[in-house]
């Protein structure tokens, strides 16, 4: 294969390829990349294993055969502000137009939920999203889409992969052009809708983290100030190492601006919502808080419909909805399972959320969106401002209500092919031996592919759910603790240790 790849690349990449470590030369070509829990995505660089031209062109033409076999010639594509994402969206276009296809796109960079909107909005039959949602500048990747909008689930995109993997990265395609359409305005006018009432001002800050985010929000949120140095489409992400909202570090240049009630941050493609809130100082709301609020509020104010929400994410919105009499079902973690419930729901919609800060309000998105969550989290401090209360006195009435359930996700790193076989022997481990002694029981979910194992432990009080990242090289712990439990987070997070050393 490495041979192959010298042979096709181009004089300069053959170049980079020559400079490459042992160890970086190892890992390029260790394996091709794997569809994950929200499509493929890795490195940018030469290889297999790595985000490219012949990467796009090897998944794009995958996709345009599974497509043609079905008699399906329509899709979408947008793009965020990623390095080489429009390199990657013009090779796209390419491949799909060499197969008959045709393509829809927009003005420039657009939001991953705007992608799954459009998709509905155009009624194409598929769509791409090239990013890499929340990881750091040197990545990169592909989403797929249905032409339901959603993230294809494990049962479709098995053919979809199985095309692929006979696809050629080598294969080279006519130009083509696609079809700009304009559905802005539209998508503004949904987003704006999930407002439920008008509450008295508040001081907002918002940063789309140099990402897509920043395109629509002044058109949908109307008072709100902005991180200006991030509006800015940055590739290098220069002001924001990671950018992924759910760290108190991607918030570190819009702490600086000075005190204001709440600060909103999307990640680069605007699928994940972040909030800060000023309480005697800035205190990071984690996903499950902002979930929490959300279901909170929606059922204050007479919403009523279907919620979900995902196995690792709190189980406190249970609690909320039998107050009501509503019922939350409960889905594998990837927003493609909430988006494939909502597909074959005949009740309304009215929320679903994953704790890793995903939210939707209006199904006529498929995917989590982070511009509505902007909008309704706005709406829900400007009504705890009233009542002289933050968002942070809005969740203690809560825990006061229906009790505290304590949420942590533990993460690991485990990069290369050493971490991938550690987090195997992890799994193995797990399926026989609880994490804490404590008469518990386990259980075994098996997402069905690409070894997305997930391991369920329920114990007196609480749970843990242990599964290796489908976007990063890591493991996650989700520790949930119920009220009446006698274990801590710190004495759990001390047993996982012992296993991962």
């Amino acid at each position: 294969m490495i041979n192959q790849w010298k042979k096709f690349i181009s004089s300069n990449e053959l170049i980079q390829l020559n400079k490459m470590s042992d160890e970086e030369f190892s890992e390029s070509f260790a394996k091709e990349l794997e569809f994950g829990t929200a499509g493929i995505r890795g490195i940018l660089g030469i290889g297999p294993n790595r985000m490219n031209i012949y990467q796009v062109r090897k998944v794009i033409s995958g996709y345009s055969k599974y497509l043609v076999e079905l008699g399906r010639n329509s899709v979408c594509i947008s793009y965020d502000n990623r390095r080489m994402s429009y390199s990657f969206f013009k090779e796209a276009v390419n491949v799909f137009g060499t197969f008959g296809i045709k393509v829809f796109s927009f003005a420039d960079v657009r939001p991953t939920p705007f992608l799954s909107y459009a998709i509905r909005e155009l009624k194409a039959d598929g769509g791409v999203m090239i990013t890499a949602s929340h990881n750091p500048s040197n990545y990169n990747g592909i989403k797929l889409y249905d032409s339901e909008g959603c993230q294809y689930t494990p049962k479709f995109i098995k053919p979809i992969i199985d095309h692929i993997r006979s696809s050629n990265y080598f294969d080279e395609f006519k130009n083509h052009e696609s079809i700009k359409v304009d559905i802005d305005t539209s998508y503004i006018n949904m987003v704006r809708g999930v407002k439920i009432s008008k509450h008295s001002s508040i001081r907002a800050l918002f940063t789309p983290l140099h990402g897509a985010g920043g395109v629509f929000i002044k058109e949908i949120i109307d008072d709100i100030e902005v991180v200006d140095e991030q509006m800015e489409l940055d590739e290098n992400f220069s002001t924001c190492k990671y950018p992924n909202p759910d760290s108190a570090e991607a918030f570190t240049l819009a702490v600086s601006k000075g005190k204001y009630d709440i600060i909103l941050a999307t990640d680069p493609d605007a699928d994940r919502l972040g909030c800060m809130v000023w309480h005697n100082g800035y205190q990071l709301l984690s996903g499950n808080d902002i979930g929490v609020l959300i279901l909170d509020y929606l059922l204050k104010n007479n919403q009523r419909g279907v919620i979900y929400r995902s196995i690792v994410s709190t189980s406190l919105v249970d609690r909320i909805a039998n107050k009501y009499n509503l019922s939350v079902k409960k889905v594998l973690t990837g927003f493609k399972y909430i988006g494939e419930g909502i597909e074959k729901d005949t009740e309304p919609f009215l929320f679903g959320f994953e704790e890793s800060n995903g939210y939707l309000l209006n199904s006529s998105v498929r995917d989590k969106d982070a511009l509505q969550a902007c909008v309704i989290l706005h709406e829900i401090a400007s009504y705890y401002k009233e009542r002289d209360m933050t968002l942070i006195d809005g969740l203690e009435s809560i825990y006061d209500e229906y009790g505290r359930v304590t949420c942590e996700t533990l993460s690991y790193e485990l990069s290369g092919e050493t971490g991938r076989n550690k987090m195997k022997e992890i799994i193995s481990f797990l399926k026989n031996n609880n994490i804490i002694d404590d008469n518990s029981t386990n259980s075994r979910i098996d997402c069905g592919y690409i070894d997305d194992n997930i391991i369920i432990q329920v114990f007196d009080g609480g749970k843990i759910t242990t599964r290796p990242s489908g976007t990063e090289p890591k493991i996650k712990f989700y520790v949930e603790i119920l009220p009446e439990s006698r274990l801590s987070i710190e004495s759990i997070e001390k047993s996982i240790s012992k296993i991962i050393n």
